[in-house]
């Protein structure tokens, strides 16, 4: 059985793919918020001979607290809309991302992620 949340879904015990937006050359690298149904990440890469995917894998495995290896990305590698799959983690794994509403945000359904 799938569950899913906003921006992921649990393909099957132990797996979950998440859909990501990258915003590349931002002035910081770091997951910023929601941005419709993906999670938002901005890199400080240029999407060129794969900084950019190499920079997404290592943003997400350092703020979820996973391994580089546990990391996949299985659609999207030359697309700033991406489908990740991260592999050998629950769903309370995303648990570490706390999502908000942004009152008066420009863009209608942005969300953004605080640090707990």
């Amino acid at each position: 059985m799938k569950s899913s949340g906003a921006f992921y879904s649990l393909e099957r015990p132990g797996t979950i793919i998440i859909k990501v937006k990258v915003e590349p050359r931002s002035s910081r690298s770091g997951i910023s918020g929601l941005y419709g149904e993906s999670l938002k990440v901005k890199l400080r890469s240029p999407p060129v001979e794969g900084k950019a995917n190499n920079e997404i894998i290592s943003v997400l495995a350092k703020k979820l607290g996973i391994k580089k290896s546990q990391i996949e990305i299985i659609s999207g590698r030359s697309s700033k809309n991406k489908i990740i799959r991260l592999t050998g983690v629950e769903e309370n794994t995303l648990e570490c991302l706390q999502v908000t509403r942004v009152q008066g945000a420009a863009v209608k359904g942005q969300e953004k992620i605080l640090a707990r």
